[in-house]
């Protein structure tokens, strides 16, 4: 057994390192259809368009994104109470919203290695991801519940964290928390992978 445990602890980091923030349980942003949730994870409960939604940052997206497209409802996934798949008209997934049954806002942070993370009172649009970070606006209180958003070439990612002690931080952040050293603290509630094809872009056309 002594002999595996170093093969164990590589392969976890490995595991951590590969997470790429388009995908999960093999179902990818803007690839993956509906057939393909089904044959990985089952039947689900309900199979139709659901107006009841909560979209993080809205402002960032379309009029009305997320509503009245394809949603495969599942409940109790391993590891996830809630999971809801939506589909754009051309069969696509273009979101994917889970609800962790224990997930702490660090071990999430960790798992998506490549990506910068800013808490959500830092970036007002995608737009801010393009200035250097701002140490000056950091944080020293995080409220009850906070968000932590993340950006890539192809999804914007969220996450919603339960902060029940209202922790005070010493100190500000230098750069992402797990790069400053320090733990960030509270448990993730709410994960959602949005495909950046649904971000508002109204008026650019007039740029052209």
């Amino acid at each position: 057994m002594k002999k595996l445990l170093p093969l164990y602890i590589f392969l976890f980091a490995v595991s951590i390192i590969a997470q790429q923030p388009d995908r999960w349980r093999g179902l990818v942003i803007d690839e993956s259809k509906p057939e393909n949730a089904i044959a990985i994870l089952g039947k689900p409960k309900t199979d139709k368009p659901s107006d009841r939604w909560h979209l993080m940052n809205y402002k960032w997206f379309t009029k009305d994104a997320g509503k009245n497209l394809r949603t495969l409802h599942y409940e109790n996934v391993e590891g996830f109470p809630d999971v809801k798949l939506k589909f754009d008209a051309n069969s696509r997934l273009v979101l994917i919203h889970l609800e962790p049954k224990k997930l702490t806002a660090q071990a999430f942070i960790s798992s998506y290695s490549d990506v910068e993370f800013r808490f959500g009172n830092e970036v007002m649009s995608p737009a801010d991801f393009k200035s250097p970070r701002d140490n000056s606006g950091k944080p020293t209180r995080l409220d009850a519940f906070y968000e932590l958003v993340g950006l890539t070439d192809k999804v914007c990612i969220f996450a919603g964290v339960g902060n029940a002690t209202g922790s005070v931080m010493s100190g500000m952040f230098g750069g992402t928390a797990r790069q400053s050293g320090r733990s960030t603290p509270g448990d993730v509630k709410m994960i959602q992978m949005i495909s950046r094809t649904l971000e508002n872009r109204d008026g650019h056309e007039l740029l052209k």
